[in-house]
């Protein structure tokens, strides 16, 4: 195999066989899926999944969108904010609720057809996977790399939980294949296309706001032959992203007074990584006792440590000197005690933030969480761990191959783009705090370079196997 080292480089694959390909890869992607829906139709939602579920409700009940530190604010010593009242806000990055009302006021309001969109978004997913291998390395690593994500334990269960990573990968993937199908620079259209879906993105996960830029320094590098009409098109797409982020920002500042792009979150986030008792000293996480079974013991099921709004509005009214704080002040506090926390013992920061990226990185999964915590209901033993082990093993046996595929590859763009999409989800979460559900936008880049390692290790089998004879 000579993979190409730029990406956008026409396939030469006899189109009617690698159609029928992709037509078994998508179909078998959408029904295993539907098979893994149908034997957990019974999961139980918690935390965020339900607070999603409520604000998507109260978008359909006509209360606008929901989601608001003043929970905790009005209602001090509540940890859990699915038990109190919603107040207008911007807790959370609206796109997720949003796309649960859609699919709720079409379909109705029962959870499970917000499964079954995931289900379709999981199976469009995989032939996003497959579309991105091909244009960077051609249709046998594509068709590789889209199996590997249909048959992805992780990726198979995130369709049935109701978080938002299933949507977010699939927004995120689509952009970027709107970004990179060509070789030549896209048209206007394609560029406006760009810029909306990558808005849409933002609007499911804020955290991807500080990877754009980046992204795009990346990609007007790989056009600097056209840096003129490479600049415009990002110049085309930036509009278009600014259109679309524009109105909820605007609502923002209705609401609250004062300039709140997409969320609140990130500097709660930031604090809640970062307080004291974030990560106990010499231990992997805050709670020593929530570990995972043998031989995963040294892993926690909650990383870090559960600490609900209410414990942070005490910490702002003490830092800004305040009975009754805004979100904007809400924000400003916990950005504020979370950098001191942080100064005051700059080691004890650089060590946490090293458990983060374990946190982050293990070999895990949010499934192997969710069997722990009881979320599928009482469930033969056997099948629970082989179900634990199934998620570790495929997780190490994909990175076994993918990461000698990124050294060796690392001069090509696709590869420079997967090391930016790593560096730039690993240094967030070791700043913020890390769950394994984190990596999830990061893996179809090492789904497709763990192709490139089979593939190359394959022509090499096959090198020997002709020079033998």
């Amino acid at each position: 195999m000579t993979p190409s080292a730029t990406i956008g480089v026409p396939d030469t694959t006899p189109q009617p066989r690698t159609t029928r390909a992709v037509l078994v890869l998508v179909f078998v992607s959408l029904l295993v899926r539907c098979g893994a829906l149908w034997l957990a139709r019974d999961a139980q939602p918690w935390n965020d999944q339900v607070t999603y579920v409520q604000r998507a409700t109260d978008i359909l009940d006509g209360k606008g969108y929901t989601g608001s530190y003043q929970s905790w604010v009005k209602h001090p010593g509540e940890r859990q904010l699915q038990t109190l009242p919603r107040y207008p806000g911007a807790y959370q990055a609206p796109g997720f609720p949003a796309f649960m009302a859609l699919v709720m006021g079409v379909c109705g309001r029962d959870e499970m057809w917000i499964k079954c969109a995931q289900v379709a978004l999981g199976a469009a997913s995989t032939w996003l996977v497959f579309a991105l291998g091909r244009t960077a390395y051609g249709a046998r690593v594509g068709l590789i790399a889209g199996w590997l994500h249909a048959l992805d334990p992780t990726f198979i269960a995130f369709t049935h939980y109701l978080f938002n990573e299933t949507l977010f990968v699939f927004l995120f993937l689509l952009a970027l294949h709107l970004l990179l199908r060509d070789e030549s620079l896209p048209s206007v259209a394609s560029a406006l296309a760009i810029g909306v879906v990558f808005a849409l993105a933002v609007y499911v996960k804020s955290s991807l706001l500080y990877l754009l830029p980046v992204l795009a320094v990346w990609w007007w590098w790989r056009k600097r032959s056209a840096a003129g009409r490479a600049a415009l098109t990002l110049a085309l797409a930036a509009s278009a992203w600014c259109v679309c982020m524009a109105p909820w920002s605007i609502r923002n500042y209705q609401v609250h007074g004062g300039f709140v792009l997409v969320d609140s979150s990130g500097p709660y986030n930031l604090w809640r990584g970062n307080q004291p008792n974030a990560y106990a000293r010499r231990r992997m996480s805050s709670d020593w006792n929530v570990r995972f079974p043998e031989p995963f013991r040294a892993y926690s099921v909650a990383p870090v440590s559960e600490v609900g709004g209410s414990k942070l509005v005490e910490v702002v009214q003490d830092t800004l000197h305040v009975d009754e704080p805004t979100d904007l002040e809400m924000m400003r506090g916990s950005q504020m005690a979370a950098l001191e926390y942080m100064l005051e013992d700059p080691l004890w920061s650089a060590q946490r933030a090293w458990y983060k990226i374990v946190d982050v990185w293990n070999p895990t999964s949010f499934v192997m969480r969710h069997l722990f915590k009881g979320g599928y209901g009482e469930i033969p033993k056997l099948l629970e761990v082989a179900l634990s082990w199934w998620c570790a093993l495929s997780y190490l046996a994909l990175l076994a191959c993918a990461l000698p595929a990124l050294w060796l590859r690392r001069r090509d763009d696709f590869a420079m783009l997967a090391m930016l999409v790593f560096f730039y989800y690993t240094a967030i979460h070791a700043i913020t705090f890390g769950l394994t559900r984190f990596r999830l936008p990061v893996m179809p880049f090492f789904m497709i370079l763990a192709a490139v390692g089979i593939v190359t290790w394959i022509e090499r089998r096959r090198l020997r196997g002709a020079h033998a004879t």
